[in-house]
């Protein structure tokens, strides 16, 4: 069964506003993507629960509605996370009657159990009303959190009450877009491939017991990224609160990259890696160049775009893959 972060949307991810529904409107919270990569990193689907009154009051519609939902998840997936789904109620007791999916009802948690096989009790809601947390403990719930950044809430029933999210910046965030490093045999064809996974990282992650958030950003060939790939990363680095980022990448087109996001960033530190075998085949040469990575990472001072291959790490420019012998070289 899954784990589930159950988020309102007006109040939690966005400021909220008076029957909103246009995307011009639309503020994010600062620190919510954090929030939601560090659950995402912890394997909790990321799904919406939200009250729409304003449908059954005719200030908007179901498209309405749809569109600016469907603008939301575009603006998570830019910054690495899935939004798995999103629940609305559209009803109003006094204009559509009762319903058993209004909250404090639970009935949106519920839908999204049978949907997507949750393990409610070992789930987390976060609201920044009352009913929101009524709602997750009417659900099995056992863990709430409401969501005070006013700071005007004396009393809930709530695990805890939360005035920032910004407490889930790590400052430093691991995102991984493929590559060598990642390959594994494909159990059908026996061909090694790029999984639609995190899994490589995760391990080794777990094994020296580091608690860094990590997003999957591509999963593909180096030699298959191309300039969205690579936009997609800057945005991520562009919209994060982190200061330091670790970038696992193939090693045959990571000068690219790294070149690519120097011209743009001369006021974060980032440090691209990755490995000449792969995890399943190699597991030493991947931990070790994620482990100098890590480690070079709290000790650097200067901002800049790094390379971090066979025991070196360089500047970008200071550092090439010699494809004749399969090393990475320092060159000044």
């Amino acid at each position: 069964m899954n784990k589930a972060l159950f988020l309102d949307r007006d109040g939690v991810i966005n400021i909220e506003k008076d029957y909103l529904y246009k995307i011009d409107d639309f503020e994010f919270f600062d620190g919510i993507f954090e929030l939601c990569r560090y659950y995402q990193s912890k394997n909790y689907k990321i799904i919406v629960v939200t009250n729409q009154s304003g449908i059954a009051r005719g200030y908007y519609s179901e498209l309405d509605f749809d569109v600016l939902s469907q603008w939301m998840i575009q603006q998570f997936s830019i910054n690495a996370i899935e939004l798995t789904d999103i629940f609305h109620c559209p009803h109003h007791p006094d204009i559509s009657g009762e319903c058993s999916c209004r909250k404090p009802k639970p009935g949106m948690l519920l839908d999204a159990q049978q949907i997507h096989n949750l393990d409610l009790a070992n789930s987390i809601m976060i609201g920044d009303k009352e009913r929101d947390i009524e709602a997750g403990l009417n659900a099995g719930l056992k863990e709430t959190y409401l969501f005070d950044n006013k700071k005007i809430i004396l009393k809930s029933k709530a695990t805890k009450i939360v005035i920032n999210w910004m407490i889930y910046g790590n400052k430093m965030l691991i995102l991984n877009s493929g590559g060598t490093f990642n390959k594994r045999y494909n159990k059908v064809n026996g061909l090694l491939a790029v999984p639609y996974d995190n899994y490589a990282i995760e391990k080794i992650l777990e094994s020296v017991n580091f608690k860094y958030a990590l997003a999957g950003v591509v999963y593909k060939d180096s030699l298959d990224m191309d300039a969205n790939d690579r936009k997609m990363l800057a945005n991520i680095i562009m919209e994060s609160k982190d200061d330091t980022f670790i970038i696992v990448h193939g090693t045959d087109t990571m000068d690219l990259s790294a070149e690519f996001l120097s011209e743009i960033f001369d006021d974060r530190k980032i440090i691209l890696t990755g490995a000449m075998k792969p995890f399943e085949i190699d597991t030493i040469e991947a931990t070790l160049n994620l482990g100098m990575a890590i480690g070079f990472s709290k000790s650097l001072q200067e901002n800049g775009v790094y390379i971090c291959m066979n025991g070196f790490v360089k500047p970008w420019n200071k550092i090439v893959k010699n494809k004749n012998i399969g090393k990475f070289e320092v060159v000044e």
